[in-house]
């Protein structure tokens, strides 16, 4: 609903299941799932199209399953260049580098801040969490803290914000199935947290 254009950056998926879910969300109905009536190419379709994506607003990259670490980089720099003032990173993903990972993801995480200096644009980067050990998993709703990031430091060193997203999937309770949990667990402008 805004005038600002939007890259997106689905690593786990393709553009069909990225848009899809963005379709859906504007229509208010899971249109992947086989259950749910929906013809791409009819007037529902279409005008879900249009209204979502046919703006020119919604820039989504076609990675075809993975691209390496300098290759990701240029692809957001040019969503960033080409007038993206908002990119979503999903999820961050580094390839070793002579067998560091941290070391990767610092640089990952470095160049990011440096594209969002550089372009004046914000990266929203989603973080998978790292295992439990003991007690509650966060499937079953335990709390997320700064270091339940997975990956390096430099996630939580860097980042402007970090805000968690947790819910219990296992409840007998379905109403408690499907609430999330909301926390904002840094909050570098405010410190609001």
């Amino acid at each position: 609903t805004t005038d600002y254009q939007i890259g997106v950056v689905s690593l786990e998926e393709s553009i069909r299941e990225t848009l899809d879910g963005i379709v859906g969300v504007h229509l208010d109905k899971r249109i992947n799932l086989p259950d749910v009536v929906f013809d791409r190419s009819g007037e529902e379709g279409l005008n879900a199209w249009k209204e979502v994506a046919g703006t020119g607003r919604l820039l989504l990259l076609d990675h075809q399953g993975s691209v390496s670490d300098s290759s990701l980089m240029d692809k957001i720099e040019f969503m960033a260049a080409s007038g993206c003032k908002f990119i979503f990173l999903d999820p961050i993903a580094v390839s070793e580098v002579d067998g560091n990972v941290n070391e990767a993801m610092d640089k990952a995480m470095s160049d990011l801040l440096k594209l969002c200096k550089k372009h004046n644009v914000w990266i929203g980067v989603v973080s998978h969490l790292r295992k439990t050990s003991g007690g509650k998993t966060f499937e079953e709703g335990a709390f997320i803290t700064e270091d339940s990031l997975k990956g390096s430091g430099s996630l939580k060193q860097i980042a402007f914000q970090i805000i968690g997203f947790s819910r219990n999937k296992y409840s007998e309770d379905e109403a408690e199935r499907q609430r999330v949990s909301i926390s904002v667990l840094k909050n570098r402008f405010t410190g609001h947290t």
